[in-house]
């Protein structure tokens, strides 16, 4: 088995252009979704593909998020 990090930046036009032409349901890849707070929990899990969510960050007074 091998592990690594995965550079997607470099297809991401193809692949988006993908769902656009195809109408795929992008959604149905995601098998857990969970709170940014959960995310140690939700590592654990035995899933496909984890999304986590979290509220905004405020912007900082120099106007960098």
């Amino acid at each position: 088995m091998r592990l690594g990090v995965s550079h997607a930046r470099a297809l991401l036009p193809d692949l988006l252009d993908f769902v656009h032409r195809t109408g795929f349901p992008a959604e149905h890849v995601t098998t857990l979704t969970a709170d940014w707070d959960d995310a140690p929990a939700a590592y654990t899990a035995r899933t496909t593909k984890l999304v986590l969510a979290r509220t905004p960050l405020p912007p900082t007074p120099d106007g960098a998020a």
